[in-house]
């Protein structure tokens, strides 16, 4: 049996039929303790309530990641608010964990990832391939934005496209695993 202390305190966003079934999966486990719940659908809430009386209703998904007393957050939506779920609570800090796929295409669950890892407190950050499986337009954003976020930490950028080393110190092009070139991205040009 684990003590208070040691539980991840949950927060559910999604009361439904897949919130009802996490919230009794949460309850059942020891590791878990719901503590609150949001949804627009008084009646899903009132199921989970019956199987987290102690858990709080917030009227929004943003006013439960802000509490203090969620660590993890289970997203239990239809596929069209997951992701903005999911990165709202990434963004709040919150381990997110959610009942399907995290997204309706790779892009979209790379993006996840890639916040999580820009959000998280790290003083060296690996990118590998941060555009991968996005078209050129919004690859070029994606790893911009990435290197303008660690621009204060140490980054490691993996890439196979010279134009994403603009932002780089120094880049180094490996060929079968050996280093064929060094030097800074002007002297690669």
């Amino acid at each position: 049996q684990m003590d208070s202390k040691n539980q991840l305190r949950a927060g559910l966003i999604g009361c439904g039929y897949q919130g009802q079934w996490l919230a009794r999966a949460a309850e059942a486990l020891d590791a878990f303790r719901l503590t609150a719940c949001t949804d627009p659908d008084e009646s899903a809430v009132k199921e989970v309530l019956a199987i987290a009386g102690d858990a709080v209703v917030e009227d929004s998904a943003a006013a439960l990641n802000a509490r203090q007393d969620v660590d993890v957050v289970f997203v239990a939506t239809p596929h069209n608010f997951l992701q903005p779920y999911a990165l709202q609570a990434v963004k709040a800090g919150k381990h997110v964990l959610v009942e399907k796929p995290i997204a309706l295409n790779v892009g979209q669950a790379q993006r996840i990832a890639l916040a999580r890892v820009l959000l998280a407190d790290r003083a060296v950050v690996i990118l590998d391939e941060p555009g991968e499986h996005l078209d050129p337009a919004m690859a070029d954003r994606v790893t911009a934005t990435a290197l303008r976020t660690t621009a204060d930490r140490a980054a490691v950028l993996i890439t196979h496209r010279m134009a994403h080393t603009e932002a780089c110190d120094e880049v180094i092009v490996l060929i079968g695993g050996r280093v064929v070139q060094r030097g800074t991205p002007e002297d690669l040009s």
